[in-house]
């Protein structure tokens, strides 16, 4: 995102996630939220107001009303939406199409599509996740790890070298890929 010509659109991604933090500040201080004594967790006080902030992952309610305001006052030339836009993602690519992506993500139910540019850890999903995800694709077993629907993610490599990493790492996993299975879950 840091690419010449992306500034606009970096600039509405860290907005979108201070929007977040001022949600949670306004939580914790109005005592919607709170830590257990001893740190461990947070307990709910207000459990309308906590489930009306979580609808659309975090997304509505006073979010969106947050958005709005820092887009306005700020006079961002992207406005903060809850998702990227179409244009958004094309504008990201188009600013990085010298790079091939690495692989994507994408929902067999919904519109859900993720398009990952680099082999950066910091990028991708956590390996357990990929490896599982990469082993559902490959052997077309259904699961429910689309956030948006619940429906059947699966993984489309684009490069080669990603793939035989994950094929090494799906045989090393495969008793723990078959349990998984088994019981419903995921490593």
């Amino acid at each position: 995102m840091l690419r010449e010509g992306l500034e606009d659109l970096y600039l509405n991604t860290v907005y979108h996630e201070l929007c977040h933090a001022v949600v949670n500040k306004y939580m914790i201080v109005h005592n919607i939220i709170g830590l257990k004594e001893d740190g461990s967790d947070v307990i709910v006080n207000d459990q309308e107001f906590f489930d009306s902030v979580q609808e659309d992952a975090g997304h509505s309610g006073m979010w969106l009303e947050v958005a709005a305001k820092v887009t306005s006052a700020f006079n961002l030339v992207i406005p903060i939406t809850p998702h990227c836009s179409d244009e958004e993602v094309k504008n990201l690519i188009a600013a990085n199409d010298d790079i091939e992506p690495v692989m994507e993500i994408a929902c067999r139910n919904c519109d859900t599509h993720v398009t990952f540019l680099s082999f950066d850890p910091t990028e991708l999903p956590e390996l357990p996740f990929l490896v599982t995800l990469y082993a559902s694709t490959r052997d077309s077993f259904p699961n429910h790890f689309c956030k948006k629907c619940d429906g059947t993610l699966y993984i489309i490599i684009r490069d080669e070298r990603f793939k035989d990493l994950l094929e090494k790492a799906v045989k090393e996993f495969a008793v723990q890929i078959m349990f998984m299975r088994m019981m419903g879950g995921m490593l």
